[in-house]
C-alpha cells in the first residue's frame, strides 16, 4: 500500500509538472544515412497528406531532396502546392513530433492546429536554425518538439507545412503518443521493484562465506 502510495504521488508530481510547461524543441545534425527516430510516415506509402507533394527522384528548382533522406519526401511550397497538411487526429494525445527538416529558412513555416484549425504553435525554420551551430546557408537538421503541455497533447490534430517560396521539404516524420498513466504507473512501480530486488540482492551477498 506504501509503495503504490508513493508511486501515485510521483505519477501526480509528473503530471503537474509537464502542465507547467509547452513545447520543448531540441535539433540535431542530419546524418545520411538517416539515423534519427523511426519514422511513422516515411512518405514511401500513402500518408495522411492534403496539399503540398510527395516527391522523389533529382533535384528541381521546385524542392531539394532533404539531406539522409532516400526515396520519397513530402515538399510544400509555391511550386509544389501550398500548405501541405499531415493529418494526426488518429493519435489521441500527442507527446513528441519529429522530423528531417531539409531547409531551415525563414520563408518556412511549421504550425500545429487543433481540430478547429486553430493554431496551436507555430515556428519558422529561421527561428530554429539559431538552435543550430552557426552555418552558412541552409542546413538539415532533425527536430523534435516535445509536449509538455497537457492542453497541447490533447489537442494536437493537424501539422501544417508552408513555404513562400521553394520550397520546404521533410521527410521521416515520426509521431509518438504520451504514454497512458497505467503505464507510467507500471514503471515506476517497475522501478520500485528493481531497487527493492537490488537491494535485496545485496543484503544476501553480503552473508556469504567464502572459503579458501
Amino acid at each position: 500500500m506504501k509503495k503504490a502510495f508513493i508511486a501515485a504521488m510521483a505519477l501526480s508530481m509528473m503530471v503537474s509538472t509537464a502542465a507547467s510547461a509547452a513545447v520543448v524543441v531540441t535539433s540535431t545534425p542530419a546524418t545520411d544515412p538517416y539515423t534519427g527516430p523511426t519514422p511513422t510516415y516515411d512518405f514511401e506509402t500513402p500518408a495522411p497528406v492534403t496539399g503540398g507533394s510527395i516527391v522523389t527522384g533529382p533535384n528541381t528548382p521546385a524542392h531539394t531532396r532533404p539531406f539522409g533522406s532516400t526515396g520519397y519526401y513530402l515538399s510544400a511550397g509555391p511550386l509544389d502546392g501550398n500548405p501541405a497538411v499531415i493529418d494526426l487526429s488518429a493519435f489521441a494525445d500527442i507527446g513528441s513530433i519529429s522530423f528531417l527538416w531539409g531547409s531551415m529558412d525563414q520563408f518556412n513555416l511549421f504550425e500545429l492546429l487543433d481540430a478547429a484549425n486553430n493554431v496551436i504553435y507555430s515556428v519558422d525554420g529561421h527561428t530554429l536554425k539559431d538552435l543550430a551551430a552557426p552555418q552558412p546557408g541552409n542546413i538539415n537538421r532533425v527536430i523534435t518538439f516535445t509536449f509538455d503541455d497537457l492542453v497541447t497533447q490533447s489537442g494536437v490534430t493537424f501539422a501544417r507545412l508552408s513555404s513562400t517560396q521553394n520550397a520546404f521539404e521533410i521527410d521521416n516524420f515520426n509521431v509518438q503518443a504520451v504514454p497512458e498513466p497505467a503505464t507510467w504507473l507500471m514503471m515506476i512501480l517497475g522501478f520500485f521493484g528493481l531497487s527493492f530486488a537490488m537491494r535485496s540482492r545485496k543484503a544476501q551477498s553480503s552473508l556469504r562465506v567464502r572459503y579458501t
